[in-house]
């Protein structure tokens, strides 16, 4: 193999693999927006029963999972971001 060959597979790999973390922070973003969703529903019942340091603890890990979500969703960002430099610098 040739090392313009050999560089060029390894760039698709290294394009491959950057996608393939794009796509497992997603899911992982996905899964901590359910476990938001999810801490709020239980601190509108702890609430609802009158535990109010039960709610406020509930709320505070709801906040904790959209921030986390947050942040996979930019880390898949960059992800995609430099899987597309990768692809760009490789000419395709």
């Amino acid at each position: 193999m040739s090392v313009n060959a050999a560089s060029e597979r390894a760039s698709g790999d290294a394009r491959e693999l950057l996608e393939r973390l794009a796509e497992a922070y997603e899911r992982t973003a996905a899964a901590l927006e359910r476990s938001a969703a999810l801490a709020e529903t239980h601190a509108e019942r702890q609430q609802r029963a009158g535990r109010s340091k039960a709610a406020e603890d509930e709320h505070r890990t709801a906040e904790w999972a959209r921030e986390a979500a947050e942040r996979a969703h930019d880390a898949a960002s960059r992800a995609r971001e430099a899987a597309q430099r990768a692809r760009s610098l490789a000419g395709g």
